[in-house]
């Protein structure tokens, strides 16, 4: 029984570690050894995103804010993004690295989300309301002990293409995954601005019809020259729901006038009836 307790333990621990995808493989490949694991695999068509809390280096270097407010914080914010990662079907597929944090569409569950546009639609999606969560978090921070002069934001990048994932190391594992399209990803965010959404250029081609954005040009990139990049602004689909309510809006009162006309049309003519009636 005390075997059975520690293996159900030993499993438990595992499945918190990798994501639910890389552990159903290692059950089924068995690929284990005495003291390595191994799980890897190449992805294609996938969307990379890289977020930096930015305002998060003030506050852990504030004396006044004691550590473990700091942590709960951070805690805070990545339970969020956890979150509205497994609403938009993205999945969180590195450990968090201090004040950055990364996600991406396409691995290590394929059929998670199929499609290379899909994929980019939905981390483009995702990337708004992580934006847009930080208000919310923000208003929180004073119950939390920190001064209500501190604000948190987030400054994302976001790029598109392969990438090799797996199991790395001997004596710590982590599911980690490496290419040249990941280090673009994060050269998205470094070039990116605090509530902004940074693309590369292959990426917008596959939200273009989707999503509004500012083109800001050829920019520098470390390792790949000049990339034009864009900053994104909106959902294109927001905007025309929002044209179609303003246009029953006006049909509306459209509507409300033309029968306050028919009522005060009818006011006058009823003195002229009564009177024609009693004629």
């Amino acid at each position: 029984m005390e075997s059975e307790r520690s293996l159900r333990e030993c499993q438990a621990l595992l499945e918190s570690v990798f994501p639910p995808r890389v552990f159903e493989k290692l059950q089924e490949s068995q690929q284990a050894t005495s003291n390595t694991l191994t799980a890897c695999e190449a992805f294609e068509d996938c969307t990379f995103l890289f977020a930096k809390i930015v305002g998060l280096s003030k506050l852990t270097s504030d004396a006044q804010v004691e550590p473990a407010r700091v942590v709960k914080i951070l805690q805070l914010v990545f339970d969020r993004f956890d979150s509205l990662a497994d609403l938009f079907c993205v999945q969180k597929v590195r450990k968090t690295v201090y004040e950055s944090y990364m996600l991406a569409a396409g691995l290590p569950d394929r059929e998670l989300l199929e499609g290379k546009a899909p994929r980019a639609r939905a981390v483009v999606s995702l990337a708004s309301a992580m934006v847009a969560v930080m208000e919310f978090i923000n208003l929180e921070l004073p119950r939390h002990g920190v001064p209500a002069s501190y604000r948190l934001d987030v400054q994302i990048g976001i790029h598109t293409g392969s990438a090799i994932a797996g199991i790395m190391g001997h004596r710590r594992y982590q599911y980690d995954l490496c290419g040249d399209d990941v280090n673009v990803a994060a050269r998205m965010m470094g070039g990116s601005a605090p509530g902004c959404i940074n693309v590369s250029d292959p990426m917008y081609a596959l939200i273009r019809d989707d999503f509004q954005a500012i083109d800001r040009g050829e920019r520098f990139v470390k390792g790949k020259g000049m990339m034009r990049q864009y900053f994104v602004t909106g959902s294109k689909h927001q905007k025309a729901a929002s044209d179609v309510v303003r246009a029953q809006q006006a049909a509306a009162e459209q509507a409300a006038a033309e029968q306050a006309a028919l009522a005060q049309l009818a006011t006058v003519a009823a003195p002229a009836t009564a009177v024609a009636a009693s004629l």
